[in-house]
This record gives structure tokens, sequence and C-alpha cells, in this order.
């Protein structure tokens, strides 16, 4: 199987009317807006100060892949949610914000969304591999 490289920023210039799903994790949710295309996916939630508490950035894909994401541009930390087939396939917990050489995060498997959210936010609502996603498109 070959990965694909499919580096994701961790940034937004601001959304204007960007589309935004409701993510349902366990028992909580989270609204995102969506990057589903690769411009967005690309700039992600770069530049931007902070992240509201249940807010996040859904990364839409149309096929299951292993994803890899880069931090350029963040200027807070954040958890990134590997889902795949309507479970978290796995949780990178407080990706900081980089300082100097860029690191990649990767998903141990394949992905067809990745949720990012605020740095804890895993670890505050009790997510862990295997729980059940759902997403309700707005």
């Amino acid at each position: 199987m070959v990965a694909t490289l499919a580096l994701a920023g961790c940034a937004s210039s601001g959304g204007g009317g960007r589309r935004t799903a409701v993510v349902h994790i366990g028992g909580t949710t989270v609204r995102a807006e969506v990057a589903a295309d690769t411009k967005a996916r690309e700039q992600g939630l770069s530049g931007r100060p902070s992240l509201a508490e249940g807010r996040g950035m859904l990364f839409v894909y149309p096929d299951h892949a292993t994803r890899t994401f880069w931090m350029k541009g963040m200027r807070f930390p954040i958890d990134i949610i590997w889902i795949d087939r309507g479970r978290v396939a796995g949780i990178e917990r407080n990706a900081p914000v980089p300082h100097g050489d860029l690191p990649l995060y990767s998903s141990q498997g394949p992905a067809d969304d990745v949720l990012e959210v605020p740095a804890g936010w895993a670890g505050r609502h009790g997510a862990k591999a295997g729980d059940r996603v759902s997403i309700d498109h707005g």
C-alpha cells in the first residue's frame, strides 16, 4: 500500500462563507468548518490566533488513505483526530506550535476525515480510538 502525503495545514483565513458541519464523537459535539478541497485543506487553521472550545476544522477526503499533516503557520496547539469510516482511528494529542523545523503528524492507518480541535479537547471529553463518529453536514 502506498501512503499518500496529503499535507494539510492547520489554519484558515477567517472562514467567510465556509461550510460547517456538526461532528458527534461519543457524547459530545464540535461545530467545525469544513475543508473539503485542496486549497482549504492546505490553508487549514494557519494564521489564526486561536480556536474556541467546541469549535474545530473538519478535513474531508474522498478516499481512505494515510494522512500526513503539518503545522505550518499555526499559532496555537491542537489535537488531531483521525477518523475512518465513522470511527476514531487515532488521536494526536497536544500537537504544539512549531518552532523551527515543521514536524509531520501521520495517521497510523487510513482516514477519510480528520478533525482538528483545541489542544486537550480529546482528553477533556474522553475521546479515544474506536469511538463512533457521526457528521451532520449543514
